[in-house]
Parts: C-alpha cells; structure tokens; sequence
C-alpha cells in the first residue's frame, strides 16, 4: 500500500495516509495515453477551413485567349488553379469532420496510469493548509520554491475546507 504524505507550508510532514491501489498503482500505459490525447486534440479542431475552387472564384469563364494562331499555348478561364488568383486545386471542402471517439474507461485509465505516474516519480503533493501574509505573487512564488517540487510547473487543487479561496485565486 502505498502511502502519501501531507505537509506544511515549511515542508515538514504533517500525517500522511493510505492510497487506493486500483487508482494509484496503475501500470504506465502509453498507448491508452497516446488515444485519450490525440482524441482530445483531434476534437478540439473545428474543421471550418475551406478554399475556393476554380467554380467559385469570383472570375469570368471566358477564355483567356483564343485556341489558336496565337503561337502559345492553350489557355482556359482565368479563375484556372494555374493562374494567379485562380482557385485552389484539391484544397480543403470544409466538410470534414473526422471526430476520434474514445470510450469512457479508455480516458479514465490514461488518467489513472498518468497519476500513478506522478506518484512514482514523487510530483504530487499534499499541503496541508496555504496560508500567506499578503496574498500576492510574490509570496505565492516564494511559498512554491520553498517546495519540494521545485520550479516546475504546477497545479495546485484547493480542498472545499480551505479558507481564503478568493484571494488565493
């Protein structure tokens, strides 16, 4: 069973308690990992880009010049991928809309194979209560380089107990 350890603001450990090893002892697994983020990025796309193709373009459809006597070649329509400001050959329609589904128990054992994760290399952990004299940045960055941590970044929880909310905010 392993155990997480609560601490005070100077670090010293305060009590520490037991964790669930169904949640917090999971094997690392990059493949789950690596579905439950690509589908959450793939999702995140819009799919709204769209260009125009030569019947779009705003461009007579006459022909430039006539097929022959000319000693050039032939030429179509002005609005012709080929030509400057022409429309876009094979560009994106706009319709696409791949979304990548990923099943519920999918993302929540990445999630619980991340966390585990972050028990084994000692990146969580549990202060006890936060409390500053002035609540502004500066004694914020102090209290979080007088971690153990270090200055990585960070995401702090705030318990439904902990008092100051708002100014912590």
């Amino acid at each position: 069973m392993e155990k997480m350890e609560i601490i005070n603001q100077g670090g010293e450990i305060v009590s520490s308690f037991s964790l669930n090893p169904k949640i917090w002892q999971v094997s690392l697994s990059r493949p789950l990992i690596s579905l439950a983020y690509r589908g959450y990025f793939t999702n995140q796309h819009q799919n709204t880009h769209k260009t125009k193709s030569k019947g779009e373009v705003n461009k007579t459809t006459k022909k430039s010049r006539r097929q022959k006597h000319t000693g050039m070649a032939r030429q179509g329509p002005r609005s012709n991928p080929h030509f400057v400001g022409g429309g876009v050959a094979h560009g994106p329609r706009g319709e696409k809309s791949l979304p990548l589904r990923v099943n519920k128990k999918v993302k929540k054992k990445a999630l619980q194979s991340l966390l585990s994760e972050k028990i084994r290399r000692k990146e969580i952990i549990i202060i006890e209560k936060i409390v500053l004299e002035n609540y502004k940045t500066k004694e914020a960055e102090k209290l979080l380089s007088g971690l153990p941590v270090g200055k990585i970044s960070s995401l702090i929880v705030l318990g439904k107990e902990e008092e100051n909310k708002e100014k912590l905010f």
